[in-house]
């Protein structure tokens, strides 16, 4: 069995393979093509700016409420199965044939 699909259940895995098994590779590559190597229309505007965030510490006790807020709608989405979290490496996407961030 494929280590990937190791932890799943027999029928999770079974709909992953599936799913896997009927994705249109022309439509990815042709995908890539446009948004990584045409860019074109796809490519990042000028006005490209962060996104707002709320900073690390909440700055009064209506910010605490909100953050306590989210974190337990957070941990009741995971709980549920609706959500993921994964870390990725950041920096440029050179190594990746890609000229910009990844």
């Amino acid at each position: 069995m494929n280590p990937l699909f190791e932890h799943l259940q027999p029928i999770n895995s079974q709909a992953l393979q599936q799913q896997l098994h009927n994705l249109d590779s022309s439509e990815l590559k042709k995908a890539i093509q446009q948004c990584i190597h045409e860019r074109g229309a796809n490519a990042i505007p000028a006005d490209y700016e962060p996104a707002d965030y709320f900073p690390l510490i909440p700055a009064n006790n209506a910010q605490k409420d909100l953050y306590k807020e989210a974190e337990l709608a957070g941990i009741e989405a995971v709980k549920a199965g609706k959500v993921a979290a994964f870390t990725v490496a950041g920096g440029q996407g050179t190594r990746l044939g890609y000229n910009g961030p990844k």
